[in-house]
């Protein structure tokens, strides 16, 4: 399943969230990152994550929780979508 992870670095914590994302590696927890979006102000941004195991999505979370904010949504592609919409 994909997840949607939404980010924001909070107040103040800019500098030590950028030295931690520099300095040391990021751990997925058996997840797959399929791509990552920063914006250009570099506050926020989000990443699409692939997860079998909720809890290995919340430690990928967890790491960051001294610095940033995650929101964490499932979503699907197109098709997913369209057979929502039939269903509904």
């Amino acid at each position: 399943m994909k997840f949607l992870c939404y980010y924001k670095i909070l107040p103040g914590r800019g500098e030590d969230t950028r030295a931690q994302w520099t300095g040391s590696e990021e751990k997925w927890f058996g997840t797959t990152m399929v791509a990552r979006y920063h914006s250009a102000n570099g506050q926020q941004g989000v990443v699409i994550i692939e997860a079998d195991d909720i809890s290995a999505l919340s430690a990928w979370a967890m790491q960051w929780d001294k610095n940033i904010v995650v929101d964490i949504h499932p979503c699907s592609e197109d098709d997913g979508a369209l057979a929502a919409i039939q269903k509904a």
